[in-house]
């Protein structure tokens, strides 16, 4: 091989003769260095000596062509690059010239004659190359890296049905084209876009024409509707306001019953209050009825005369509140049984209302009504023949005759009555004769009455 070394001493000096071998000689020479790896043979055979004729005035220009041996030991290299930051990059290295066989070495030190170097990581690396005369030529090659691919993760979380979430896996670097996967390497597709997931958590990765991989963890989130909770049912006291407060969230929109939207709502009258809560494209509806209460409402009768037969309930009651009366009672009512002053206490979660009865009994005329006909027939329908009263009598004495004297019926009490039977036998339809005596309480009188009743059938 010839190595051109020119030197240009001053201006060069035109003639045709000297331009032609100058050309000719250096034409060859380029030609053949191009191609010198190709075809080392046909550049040997153009070695030779070409001299560029000076002219006489030799301080105006001098070219010179010096011989070059092309039998030194030359090396070429071809360095195939490592992927992913592994140790697969290679070297091909060869030698031309020289005196074969040849020797390769990577360090420097360990010489064979394998020129291909493999399981190399990016770097630059010194190759050297030595022939059978001992004569070493070396050369510096890089092996470069491709890089692994970057892994981009972009998610389109779920609806509120938790359906239709979607990944979307794509890559920069590395050596397209891809595949992607979000099973942990399980199944790849070259679509790099998953629909219809479920919510969880998904390994995806992507691999690249060189085999590298870049992993990523990426999570579907599924939205479900708010819960709204306004609490129970309540009631609150007149006068007083009743403030609602919704869950807050700022991706939150919030719709009253009214059409207000803020997240907090004032009662002042009773009723049924609703809110719905939008979030994230989901909906959730809360409801609250509100009642008012004022304080309990007592009316019991202030001054009442009674018979001494009658009976007297007080009844106190007001919707949810409790009760105290005088004698330590909680009934909402109590049964008066016997003159006096009669104090009850109601209250509620508003307050506490107070009512007095004064109750007295009065002499009332003790008139008993006595039936003058009668009907057994176990109908539930004036099936017993006995007096009405509204007095309190003691020593009472009723007696039933049939038309031949016989006595049929008798009784202490004003309470039992005749039921048309004597002896369990039914008496035949007709008139009967009562006698009846007692002692008006009040007054201490005998009373005798006598009269006649209709049985009929």
């Amino acid at each position: 091989m010839y190595l051109v070394n020119q030197q240009t001493i001053g201006k060069m000096y035109t003639n045709s003769f000297s331009i032609f071998n100058y050309f000719s000689g250096r034409l060859g020479l380029f030609i053949c260095c191009i191609f010198y790896f190709l075809f080392v043979p046909v550049c040997q055979s153009f070695s030779q000596e070409k001299m560029l004729h000076q002219d006489d005035d030799a301080d105006k220009v001098g070219m010179a062509v010096e011989r070059i041996n092309l039998e030194l030991l030359q090396l070429r290299s071809v360095a195939n690059y490592s992927t992913c930051g592994n140790s697969n990059g290679s070297i091909y290295v060869d030698a031309v010239g020289g005196t074969p066989p040849y020797l390769y070495s990577i360090d420097g030190l360990n010489f064979s004659s394998a020129n291909i170097f493999n399981g190399l990581q990016a770097g630059n690396y010194l190759l050297t190359g030595k022939d059978a005369a001992g004569t070493t030529d070396t050369i510096t090659t890089t092996v470069f890296e491709v890089a692994a691919p970057q892994i981009i993760l972009t998610v389109a979380q779920l609806s509120c049905n938790n359906t239709g979430g979607s990944i979307n896996v794509s890559g920069s670097g590395g050596m397209p084209p891809y595949l992607y996967s979000i099973d942990n390497g399980l199944r790849f597709q070259s679509n790099n876009i998953f629909n219809g997931l479920v919510s969880g958590r998904y390994i995806a990765v992507i691999k690249d024409a060189n085999g590298c991989l870049d992993t990523g963890t990426i999570e579907v989130i599924a939205f479900y509707p708010p819960i709204v909770f306004l609490g129970n049912d309540t009631s609150i006291c007149e006068g007083q306001s009743l403030i609602l407060n919704a869950p807050t969230n700022n991706n939150a929109t919030y719709f009253w019953q009214d059409g207000s939207s803020l997240p907090t709502f004032t009662v002042n009258s009773a009723g049924l209050y609703t809110l719905q809560i939008n979030e994230n494209g989901c909906a959730g509806v809360g409801k609250i009825k509100v009642s008012y209460l004022s304080k309990p409402v007592v009316n019991l009768k202030k001054d009442t005369s009674i018979c001494f037969a009658e009976k007297l309930v007080l009844n106190a009651f007001y919707p949810n509140s409790i009760y105290k009366w005088q004698d330590g009672s909680e009934q909402s009512q109590v049964t008066v049984t016997r003159a006096g002053i009669y104090t009850v206490m109601v209250s509620n979660v508003c307050g506490t209302t107070s009512n007095t009865a004064t109750v007295k009994y009065k002499n009332c005329a003790c008139n008993l009504y006595i039936p003058n006909a009668f009907t057994p027939g176990n109908d539930g329908n004036n099936d017993l023949f006995k007096p009405s009263y509204q007095c309190l009598v003691n020593n009472y004495s009723f007696k039933i005759f049939n038309r031949f004297g016989q006595l049929v019926f008798t009784t202490g009490s004003p309470l039992n009555g005749w039921n048309g039977n004597f002896n369990g036998q039914s008496q035949s339809a007709g008139t009967y004769v009562w006698l009846m005596q007692y002692i008006e309480k009040e007054t201490g009188n005998l009373v005798t009455k006598n009269g006649t009743v209709i049985l009929i059938r």
